[in-house]
């Protein structure tokens, strides 16, 4: 069940709105481009797994749905552009730490991708899913694991 502040409490990050949701105690709602958002584009060359997702990919500006969950919680393009995965966001800005807290958690030396990170790195990569609609669901269930709720547009 979703509370949404009133228009004075009413929180503001970069032009997106933020929830409150029972239980926790900040929950965000973020939204996924199909017109910019990179998937389906891991394969296999018959030696080795081929990925060529990035959080922003450099050569087109597309993004993985980390991408667009990544500059929600804070980052910049510069801060995800070629980086394959919210760790290595961390890893030159740790200060984004709290706020990354749901596909990142920090060891006693470094900061590691959750499982639900690698999930959704696997469904979001994966060639093999034809239908969009499934590909779609499944993130949606794994990024509400974290307490974020996800809407696809275009």
């Amino acid at each position: 069940m979703w509370f949404k502040l009133s228009s004075h409490e009413l929180l503001r990050k970069k032009g997106l709105d933020i929830f409150i949701k029972i239980g926790r105690l900040v929950d965000m709602r973020f939204i996924i481009d199909r017109r910019q958002w990179l998937r389906g584009e891991a394969n296999w060359d018959g030696l080795s797994p081929v990925n060529r997702s990035r959080l922003l990919r450099d050569a087109d500006s597309m993004k993985c749905c980390m991408g667009f969950w990544c500059l929600a919680r804070g980052a910049g393009l510069l801060d995800i552009v070629g980086l394959t995965s919210p760790c290595y966001v961390l890893k030159h800005h740790p200060d984004l730490y709290p706020a990354f807290a749901g596909l990142v958690v920090k060891d006693d030396m470094y900061f590691v991708d959750t499982e639900a990170t690698r999930r959704l790195m696997t469904v979001n990569d994966n060639y093999a899913i034809e239908r969009e609609t499934l590909r779609e669901q499944v993130i949606k269930e794994i990024f509400a694991e974290i307490g974020d709720e996800v809407e696809f547009i275009n």
